[in-house]
C-alpha cells in the first residue's frame, strides 16, 4: 500500500545510533471490529549502516485531546530492549529503564551505575526495619538474602553488581564495555523477574488452585 512516512525514527542496535530512517515498505492491517485492533509494520533502513530495521505501531492509542491515534513506532527487529513488567514497583523500573537507555547511548559506565541503583532499590523496596532510604546496597542485599527474597545464585549476582557499580559510581581505573554494561543489567532484570513477576504470579495461580478445591454451592438442599 502507500507509505505514508518516507522516513521513520528508530534506534539502529547495529551501529548504534538514533538514526532517520527511509521506509521502505509498510504493511497495514484495518480492524474490522470494535474489539480488534489495526496495525502497522514499517520496513526501514539505517542510512548509516545500511541495516534494516522494522518497526510496529497499533490504532488503540490515545492522543494528548483524548482521540484515537497511531502509538508511537516502536522497533520489534533487530530484537529490542527487553520491556520491563508493570510488577517491578515504578522507582526500580524507573532506574532500568535509564540503564537500558545508557546502554543504547553506549554510555557503558553510566549504564552499570544506574543497574546499581535499581538494584540498592530493591533492597529499598523490601526494608522494614528503620529508614529505607538510607539503607545501603551490601546491607540491603544481605538484608535480602537473609529474608529469603532471593536465593543463594541471586545474592551471587547481586554480589557481583554491588562490586561493579561501586567501580562505576567512584574513580577507578575500570572500563567498561558493552558486554559487561550488558550482563549486569540482564541479572539484574532476572533478579526483578524473580521477587515481583514470578512471586505474583505464583500468588495468583495458589489463589486459583485454592479456588478450585472449594466446593461449589449447587443451590440444592435436602428437606
Amino acid at each position: 500500500m502507500m507509505i505514508e512516512d518516507e522516513f521513520i525514527i528508530l534506534d539502529c542496535p547495529h551501529c548504534r545510533t538514533r538514526t532517520r530512517a527511509e521506509v521502505a515498505g509498510m504493511v497495514e492491517y484495518s480492524a474490522d471490529g470494535p474489539e480488534e485492533t489495526g496495525v502497522r509494520v514499517k520496513l526501514a533502513q539505517c542510512p548509516g549502516c545500511r541495516y534494516p530495521l522494522v518497526g510496529y505501531q497499533h490504532d488503540n492509542a490515545i492522543d494528548e485531546y483524548g482521540n484515537e491515534c497511531w502509538s508511537d513506532l516502536q522497533r520489534i527487529w533487530p530484537r529490542p530492549d527487553a520491556s520491563l513488567s508493570s510488577s517491578i514497583p515504578p522507582k526500580i523500573a524507573a532506574s532500568l529503564s535509564e540503564a537500558q537507555k545508557c546502554l543504547a547511548a553506549t554510555a557503558y559506565t553510566a549504564s552499570v551505575a544506574m543497574t546499581g541503583r535499581a538494584l540498592e532499590a530493591i533492597g529499598r523496596h523490601f526494608h522494614t526495619n528503620g529508614k529505607a532510604d538510607r539503607l545501603m546496597l551490601a546491607a540491603g542485599l544481605d538484608e535480602l538474602h537473609d529474608k529469603e527474597i532471593i536465593d543463594n545464585r541471586l545474592y551471587t549476582w547481586g554480589k557481583a553488581l554491588h562490586e561493579n557499580r561501586n567501580l562505576a559510581a567512584h574513580a577507578s581505573d575500570r572500563i567498561f564495555d558493552r558486554h559487561d554494561a550488558q550482563d549486569l543489567l540482564n541479572f539484574a532484570i532476572a533478579i526483578c523477574e524473580y521477587v515481583f513477576v514470578l512471586a505474583e504470579r505464583f500468588a495468583e495461580f495458589q489463589k486459583r488452585q485454592a479456588a478450585k478445591k472449594t466446593p461449589k454451592a449447587t443451590g440444592f438442599q435436602w428437606r
